[in-house]
């Protein structure tokens, strides 16, 4: 989920780093697109929350790096007031990007989600810009044209041209990881690795408890014996996907590299949501948005 993940390389310990950084980068990509289609996979049911889905699988996960954190000696929380503001920046907003993704997941098709997704490195490069100072040259210009137009393409042959319930959701998503990007390198300048993505993945979901208390009566739904085990594999396998992003990035010798391979996860969703979800129409035009998406996105970042 952040950066696809939402944070920055820092350490990583205790893992098996292959001698060069495709591989992981490969597995990620493949990995957080399975999770993708799992995730479309348990939403498409009729009685299904996808509010209370995304607090059980966040906190499931953030239960996973603590364990492993603990194991490997790697939770440790120095300076915590220094960063709180910071801190409840990052619960807001990964709060909302996580009910963004879920409610998108349960309205639109995944395919199309993925493509809209993709404007998270829009609306990052944007705050870099407005926030950092970062010079937004025409070569970013160019990109966010075509990722805008990726978008478009997706959309063309609806009824209705106008921004639909779940596509809203999907952009919304878009904007608040790609504005936690930024509030990000803040933090894991005070946390090690396992212990950010600890807090960043337990925090938000307990945010959306907070001010959607009413979800605390969907949780038996979003987590039931029916629902385990693809629960319980969809949290597995976007958990391996996000260490092997991060392993990636501390392999390579280039991280640029490494981000602008991992665009290759619009391509991959795309296809598996053909092949294993039968969302094969107008599969011409979701390939080629796909592609502009991608395409736009490698310009900007």
């Amino acid at each position: 989920m952040l950066s696809e993940c939402g944070v920055e390389e820092k350490s990583i310990s205790a893992i098996n780093l292959a001698e060069s950084w495709l591989p992981l980068i490969l597995t990620s990509v493949t990995l957080l697109s399975v999770t993708a289609i799992l995730q479309r996979v348990m939403l498409k049911k009729d009685d299904s929350d996808p509010i209370a889905y995304s607090v059980i699988f966040q906190i499931c996960i953030s239960l996973l790096y603590l364990i492993y954190g603990l194991v490997i000696g790697d939770i440790r929380v120095v300076g915590l007031l220094e960063v709180l503001p910071s801190l409840a920046v990052m619960t807001v907003i990964y709060g909302l990007g996580g009910i963004g993704i879920f409610t998108a997941l349960k309205h639109i098709e995944a395919s199309k989600y993925t493509v809209l997704f993709s404007s998270r490195a829009l609306f990052s490069a944007i705050g870099f810009t407005i926030i950092l100072g970062d010079v937004f040259e025409l070569k970013q210009a160019l990109g966010a044209l075509l990722l805008i137009g990726g978008i478009i393409v997706v959309n063309y042959g609806d009824l209705d041209w106008r921004l639909k319930k779940g596509d809203l959701y999907a952009l919304l998503a878009g904007l608040c990881f790609g504005i936690a990007n930024i509030n990000d390198k803040i933090l894991l300048n005070h946390f090690t690795l396992y212990t950010y993505l600890f807090l960043a993945f337990l925090l938000p979901p307990l945010f959306t408890l907070m001010i959607i208390p009413k979800t605390v009566k969907q949780l038996g739904t979003a987590f039931n014996w029916g629902n385990a085990r693809v629960l319980l594999l969809t949290v597995v396998v976007s958990t391996l996907g996000c260490l092997a992003f991060f392993a990636a990035l501390k392999v390579a010798d280039s991280p640029s590299k490494v981000t602008t391979v991992n665009l290759l996860g619009v391509i991959v969703t795309v296809v598996m949501a053909i092949v294993f979800l039968k969302e094969r129409d107008r599969v011409p035009q979701k390939l080629a948005g796909a592609i502009l998406s991608m395409l736009g996105v490698y310009l900007i970042v």
